[in-house]
């Protein structure tokens, strides 16, 4: 629940409160009201609306197709209303605060190291940076939760505006002492040969090196992979201690390939590219924002 969220309908936090809860009681609790009030709250607004948003038995409480779609217009409105009260007090103090959501690739990659740099440079300014699956930051863009995305490939909305930042490629990676290490290409048939430490197979990286093997008529249970991991992080470190080799987008490992602490190898036979977009809201008002967003942050 959004702080300060008592400009709000009481109905439409009510329905918030017990959708998150699962229950009437824990509602009242979290609210701090009776749960008789809980309950006529719902009532009322089923009244108005000509549908169930709850249905109700002894040992829970289920939210009903329609009670699904009331819900999310219910988060838009509070997620609205506190974005309303921001752009107040920014316009007041001089003041920014961003909300910037980051798929798992980028947050790690030079997005989010310029992202601190922008904040150091500008006085004032606050960024809360939320790490998610690409579908689920577009929903919480189109709830107004986000202002805006840096996504890996386009998405594509009637509602959001893209805009391309550049390529990144997915790359095959070794430690510095590695014996292939002084190569500059490697092929399919030599990777089958190694020990892999790979990203799992929800991520947008891990997926499209599945999807290219595919298109070669390979598959990625042809490979030797040994382990399977979220962070990206202690992915680098075991193969920098030449526990396993990866395969990881080139942001990703920027930092450690520039110290030469690890090297990375193209792959041969497959198009490995993937294409880097800043999305935003159609009626996103920060202009000269995303003019800064976007000069900041063109990938080479």
């Amino acid at each position: 629940m959004a702080k300060g969220s008592y400009v709000v309908d009481s109905k439409i936090l009510s329905v918030i409160a017990v959708a998150e809860t699962g229950s009437f009681t824990k509602a009242a609790e979290l609210l701090s009201l009776t749960q008789p009030a809980i309950s006529q709250h719902i009532r009322l607004l089923e009244q108005e609306l000509g549908v169930r948003i709850f249905e109700r038995n002894r040992s829970d409480v289920k939210i009903s197709p329609e009670g699904e779609l009331v819900l999310n217009y219910s988060r838009r409105i509070v997620a609205l209303l506190e974005a309303l009260k921001q752009e107040v007090r920014d316009r007041k103090g001089r003041f920014t605060q961003m909300t910037v959501g980051i798929t798992h690739t980028a947050e790690i990659s030079s997005i989010t190291e310029k992202l601190t740099e922008y904040a150091a440079a500008h006085e004032g300014t606050r960024i809360r940076l939320i790490t998610d699956e690409v579908t689920r930051l577009v929903e919480m863009l189109r709830t107004f939760e986000l202002d805006f995305i840096f996504s890996e490939g386009k998405v594509r909305d009637p509602m959001m505006k893209n805009v391309h930042l550049g390529t990144d490629s997915i790359v095959f990676v070794v430690p510095a002492d590695h014996p292939l290490a002084k190569r500059k290409r490697i092929s399919l048939s030599e990777i089958r040969e190694q020990r892999l430490i790979l990203r799992r197979s929800a991520v947008n990286s891990r997926n499209l090196f599945a999807k290219a093997l595919e298109q070669n008529g390979q598959s990625i249970l042809d490979f030797d992979v040994m382990m399977e991991m979220d962070n990206i992080a202690a992915i680098k470190e075991l193969v920098a201690k030449g526990l396993g080799v990866t395969v990881l987008a080139k942001s990703a490992c920027r930092e450690e390939l520039e110290s030469g602490r690890l090297c990375a190898l193209e792959i041969e036979d497959l198009e490995l590219n993937r294409e880097i977009y800043l999305v935003y809201p159609n009626d996103f008002t920060h202009k000269q924002l995303l003019e800064d967003m976007v000069q900041e942050y063109l990938l080479p």
